[in-house]
């Protein structure tokens, strides 16, 4: 969710700032049978009393406050001998506060940008010992509020996220999970 408020507060000052990609999770990384289809739905509150400005440091008196529920769905299925995933997420919120340096910032809540993405696994290996490598892309589209000027829920621009997982086996209930991925983000409309 940090991330979030992030890529909010840097919208409404529409500076530039490093890509931020996709938070790992314990298990992300190991395919669910094929066949399984989930819908999932999660429920963030976010509350930041610092923000930091590239150059200037810690602003004084800055807040951020955000409510954002995530529908999910995800579907699993055999491909090319390995396993895959396709995945829709969509998130949409409510930014109770937005405040810089002591002055309230407009804000414009509601919908936020959708993602879609395709993951493969050319690896599955025996879950206690074994190795387990994946990917998956992710195309996050500018469907969210987005008003410059304003701190968002949305973005205005198209993201490309590539991602690469590995969920080593050590042991009976005993796992490595690492992975890298970098967002890479066009021009703002």
């Amino acid at each position: 969710m940090n991330r979030l408020a992030a890529l909010v507060v840097a919208g409404a000052l529409a500076s530039t700032a490093p890509a931020k990609a996709f938070d790992f999770a314990p298990g992300d990384y190991v395919p669910l049978p094929a066949g399984t289809t989930i819908f999932a739905g999660y429920l963030q509150g976010a509350r930041s009393t610092e923000f930091r400005l590239d150059g200037v440091g810690s602003v004084p008196d800055s807040k951020l406050g955000t409510v954002v529920g995530i529908a999910r769905f995800v579907h699993y299925t055999p491909l090319a001998g390995g396993a895959a995933e396709f995945q829709v997420i969509a998130p949409f919120g409510r930014i109770n506060s937005a405040k810089i340096g002591g002055t309230d910032l407009p804000v414009d809540d509601g919908i936020a940008d959708v993602t879609v993405a395709a993951g493969y696994w050319p690896v599955v290996a025996d879950p206690y010992y074994g190795t387990t490598i994946g990917g998956t892309f992710y195309v996050t589209l500018p469907t969210g509020a987005y008003d410059f000027g304003k701190v968002s829920l949305g973005s205005g621009t198209i993201t490309f996220t590539p991602q690469i997982g590995l969920v080593q086996g050590l042991g009976p209930k005993l796992f490595l999970d690492a992975g890298i991925d970098a967002a890479f983000a066009l021009d703002h409309r």
